[in-house]
């Protein structure tokens, strides 16, 4: 018979499965969390990076502008168009990373900017000191304003998440306690089956043994179950009763 032998293989079968089940769940949901954190990280750091490379392609442009008109220095339009790409560059890099409504300040200012410029370029205004500072500066502000405001929602952005990554970091701990929770349960009534059907009946056998031995007192032990426990107090009990017959 292996009664015994099956029912403790299966109780600590049961056990391993529930703490292969609890590391599982917990290694999933961690590896969620990991995943989630360096998303956002990764996301905010590339915004900060593509609006510092919109604001420093719009200050290269705004010198660029003011040499020519306070130096007169001609062909800074070279200077002036490259500057330009790159901030339309990382302008169209920054669309793929968020929302497009996040962007709309900026396309309007640059668009306002933009037009300005192209008056210049087409000499339809009159563009002295007087123009640059009245005209030029507050459209240049407003553009600047657009692309801070821009990175300064892009941290606003991950301190929101961070509140939510707290929440999930809970939420992926939560699984691993439960089920640590309930193999702890199982553990417990685990014992508890152990004592009852196992080690008392074992206990009340080497008693009775004890007893039978030490001065013919009857051998009466009860066991639960029909598995080896229970046989060897019947063969005991036969053995004893065997011997009485003889005498």
């Amino acid at each position: 018979m292996t009664g015994i032998r099956k029912k403790i293989s299966v109780g600590f079968l049961c056990l391993g499965l529930m703490l292969m089940f609890s590391g599982a769940v917990s290694f999933f949901e961690l590896n969620r969390l990991g995943r989630s954190t360096r998303e956002l990280l990764e996301t905010s750091s590339r915004n900060m990076e593509l609006s510092k490379r919109m604001l420093d392609a719009v200050q290269e442009q705004n010198a660029s502008l003011l040499e020519a008109i306070v130096l007169e220095r001609p062909g800074f339009e070279r200077n002036f168009n490259r500057a330009g790409e790159e901030f339309q560059s990382a302008l169209d890099e920054s669309v793929t990373l968020g929302e497009q409504y996040e962007l709309d300040g900026i396309y309007e200012a640059s668009g306002n900017y933009e037009r300005l410029v192209a008056n210049y370029f087409d000499d339809t205004m009159n563009t002295d000191i007087e123009w640059f500072v009245q005209m030029y500066k507050t459209t240049y502000s407003e553009l600047t304003d657009a692309i801070k405001n821009y990175m300064v929602s892009s941290q606003h952005y991950l301190l929101t998440n961070t509140g939510h990554l707290r929440s999930n970091t809970y939420r992926a701990m939560m699984p691993g306690i439960i089920t640590l929770c309930v193999a702890i349960l199982m553990v417990l009534v685990f014992y508890y089956m152990l004592e009852l059907y196992y080690t008392r009946p074992l206990v009340g056998i080497d008693r009775g043994l004890k007893g039978y031995i030490a001065g013919k007192a009857p051998f009466r032990v009860k066991t639960e179950g029909h598995d080896e426990i229970n046989a060897i107090r019947e063969n005991i009990e036969t053995l004893i009763n065997s011997g009485r017959g003889r005498q």
